[in-house]
């Protein structure tokens, strides 16, 4: 259980530091949602996500951010996956379009 905490509490800040840093570079507001630790097949967690998705839109942005951790003799890998919902996916696809033009 205490283990499970400290995930989610290392999940919460380093995620707020990715929202912050994508919202600073493309000059937009976001705010975040408390974030979820999920353990299970990757293929099951994403089935799920995109079912819940696809009712509602036919679009999906997803960013992945992979990391490793080695605490003493332990090694931990894991990735950060950020979904957004529509309106901000729409608005994300906007500025970097606008962007690399």
């Amino acid at each position: 259980e205490f283990e499970g905490s400290a995930l989610k509490e290392m999940g919460n800040i380093t995620t707020g530091v990715i929202v912050t840093e994508i919202a600073d570079v493309l000059k937009i507001s976001m705010m975040l949602t408390t974030p979820n630790l999920a353990t299970d097949m990757v293929g099951a967690l994403v089935d799920q996500v995109l079912i819940e998705y696809g009712e509602v839109s036919d679009k999906l942005l997803g960013l992945q951010f992979p990391f490793q951790i080695k605490p003493q003799d332990t090694e931990i890998t894991g990735s950060f996956v950020l979904f957004f919902d529509n309106a901000s996916s729409e608005l994300i696809r906007k500025k970097l379009s606008g962007a690399a033009s």
